[in-house]
């Protein structure tokens, strides 16, 4: 049968696909892909199960509607979502036997008065976590990720250490405080998830990416399951095992975060970004690349956890309440680029107006980083308004050469999650 005409298609930058268009015996046109002209019965089911297996488990259009580590951190969630899995399956089974499962002795009340407790005090837990710790979770989601899953950790630790405990204290009290700890990592969890997935997201295409990572997990939690079915009845005769396989599994779950966590490459402005470019700025006069700035971002210490660390010894408030600062204030203050900076020893505050700009809110921490970088004043721990000046010109003549550097370096200089508190000036009169 003769080819009238051939083309190529691709979807989204997918594999590219040709096809020939014949005509048939009653007239119409026929078109044949590679694999139907070859007429192979065993390509054709492979490629249709490579196709399904893309657009059920991989955001369409992918990889060039991701990120570009994607790939990287999937693969590693993906191991230490089944190594969790699989080690909350082996704690399940201390903490059934904890609550009396099995049991001549036990009662189905007892049980269920003991779940309401755990229930209600995971509740509360969540309340009060979100309230504190709730606007940080966006900004710094590498960290509160590490966080989360720390914390899950240590819930299947005293789930599987509780019947160990129960000849010293009630089962309740160390369920209890796993069941606080499993409510933070559902609340840090569930929030940093997000933020990761927005990041991952290129083509406005954030439901899809957070929709084919769900069906991923349950396709992990499903492979954990039949792991655990097959584990079990091996390990839980022997305590020594048990603990053995669950230690391993623990350590494997956090070096996999680890390696998760590592591997995103955030363009965005964060606190623990930013000052650490800062700080290699105001040394060497370069400013460090993605890559290199996203690895060596702390995770646990400095800016990880703090909202208004600055740099050792030093605290900045950015986004203070004028009101507030009014014992420091001895003349009108004077506003330049919409911000104003007030220091005293270990403590600059930044006050901004409400027509500041990502830039101007970018120039203020470099100000009070070169006020915190500053020689102390000898007379007192306070700084002057003209020490401050000082200060804030010599910033202002190299952040030119700071917001030029952070843009050829692939920075978003206008993605700012700098836990800035909200009160902005409105006039000065």
């Amino acid at each position: 049968m003769a080819v009238l005409w051939s083309f190529s298609e691709s979807q989204l930058n997918n594999e590219v696909v040709e096809c020939s268009v014949t005509k048939a015996a009653d007239g119409s046109l026929v078109c044949r892909d590679a694999c139907q002209r070859a007429g192979n019965s065993r390509t054709r089911v492979k490629a249709s199960l490579l196709q399904w297996l893309r657009e059920a488990f991989l955001p369409e259009g992918y990889p060039d509607s991701v990120s570009e580590d994607y790939f990287h951190y999937q693969t590693w969630d993906t191991l230490q979502a089944y190594c969790s899995s699989v080690a909350g399956s082996v704690s399940l089974y201390a903490t059934l036997g904890s609550l009396g499962v099995g049991e001549e002795g036990s009662t189905a009340l007892a049980a269920t008065l003991t779940w309401l407790t755990n229930t209600g005090a995971g509740m509360i837990a969540s309340i009060v976590f979100t309230y504190c710790k709730g606007t940080q979770l966006d900004s710094n989601n590498k960290q509160w990720r590490l966080f989360a899953d720390i914390s899950n950790d240590m819930t299947l630790v005293l789930r599987l250490a509780t019947p160990l405990l129960q000849p010293y204290m009630p089962a309740v009290a160390p369920l209890t405080v796993a069941a606080v700890l499993n409510a933070l990592v559902g609340v840090a969890g569930g929030a940093t998830r997000a933020a990761l997935t927005a990041h991952q997201a290129r083509r406005n295409n954030l439901g899809d990416v957070a929709a084919k990572d769900g069906s991923q997990e349950t396709l992990v939690n499903l492979a954990a399951l039949l792991t655990s079915l097959v584990l079990l009845p091996l390990i839980t005769h022997s305590l020594t095992i048990t603990w053995a396989v669950f230690v391993l599994l623990l350590g494997l779950h956090l070096t996999c975060n680890y390696k998760a966590v590592r591997s995103v490459v955030a363009r965005s402005l964060n606190r623990p970004r930013l000052l650490l470019l800062l700080q290699h700025f105001a040394a060497t006069g370069t400013v460090l690349s993605l890559r290199t700035a996203n690895t060596s971002e702390p995770l646990f210490s400095g800016s990880a956890f703090s909202s208004d660390y600055l740099c050792r010894g030093w605290r900045m408030e950015l986004g203070c309440s004028l009101r507030e600062l009014m014992g420091g204030v001895q003349t009108r203050p004077l506003l330049q680029d919409n911000f104003l900076v007030m220091a005293v020893k270990g403590q600059v505050n930044v006050v901004l107006c409400a027509e500041v700009t990502p830039r101007q809110t970018l120039l203020a921490c470099w100000t009070a980083f070169c006020v915190a970088t500053s020689p102390a004043p000898a007379e007192n721990d306070s700084f002057s308004s003209s020490d401050v000046e000082r200060c804030r010109e010599k910033a202002c003549q190299s952040f030119p050469k700071l917001e030029k550097a952070l843009i050829q370096e692939g920075w978003a200089v206008d993605e700012l999650y700098l836990n800035t508190r909200p009160w902005r000036l409105l006039r000065v009169s």
